[in-house]
């Protein structure tokens, strides 16, 4: 039997908010919840009224990952609305940041060549092929000498230069602390997936698409959303 959460404090018998001690914070749930919004499924604009009933009963009642956040009216009504609030406030922030870019770019233009008058390899078309490139494998056959041969964009980059960026990027590929002998197992990157803007996370994906994307598909939604968009939902499991 689900073990119930401990009733809120100095309301007596209100209703339990979770189950199995479950966090609502640090749940797939409330990621779940902040997809629908960024999915357009709920409706993002603050004006615009939200039952949260309906939600919950044709959205989450029985998705898997709600099991231990059952219905409540204040207790939804206060998630739903927060949490939209910090979305539109993170979107807002965003879209302030990215004025002030190109307000920055006009002054600032991007420098496409270094100080030696060299071309820059980072957003280069150079820079772009090589990635690709190097996912075929090309680099494992053939020399660099030979890879560099193969397109216009690389032979604007001496031999040397052109080399350094190979070896860079199979360092790149490395697993941080991995030491000769050491086991790999131990020394994975951190897995540090971002809250909200998960498409794993989309009800509007079948089965079969939330497959692809975690078996290496291109996730665009990374910024969509700050990891640290905070919901502060009055609640000690927020």
């Amino acid at each position: 039997m689900a073990k119930q959460a401990v009733q809120a404090k100095g309301k007596p018998g209100a209703t339990t908010k979770n189950l199995n001690d479950a966090k609502w914070k640090t749940s797939n749930a409330k990621t779940i919840m902040a997809q629908c919004f960024i999915d357009g499924i709920i409706p993002l604009d603050e004006e615009i009224p939200v039952d949260s009933k309906d939600a919950y009963d044709n959205l989450f009642k029985n998705h898997p990952d709600f099991k231990d956040f059952p219905y409540d009216k204040d207790i939804y009504d206060g998630r739903l609305g927060r949490l939209r609030h910090a979305i539109n406030q993170k979107q807002h922030w965003a879209d302030m940041d990215a004025v002030a870019l190109i307000k920055d770019r006009q002054v600032y233009p991007v420098r496409t060549h270094n100080a030696k008058g060299e071309i820059n390899w980072k957003g280069s078309e150079a820079d772009f092929w090589l990635k690709k490139d190097m996912e075929k494998k090309k680099h494992r056959k053939m020399k660099p000498e030979a890879l560099r041969a193969t397109r216009p964009c690389y032979q604007l980059f001496s031999k040397k230069r052109f080399s350094k960026r190979i070896d860079q990027l199979l360092e790149d590929e490395k697993d941080f602390g991995v030491t000769p002998g050491q086991d790999k197992s131990k020394a994975k990157k951190k897995h540090n997936p971002r809250k909200f803007g998960d498409p794993t996370k989309s009800l509007l994906l079948s089965d079969n698409a939330v497959a692809a994307l975690n078996d290496g598909g291109d996730d665009e939604s990374s910024n969509l959303t700050d990891s640290d968009a905070s919901d502060s939902d009055g609640e000690s499991d927020v």
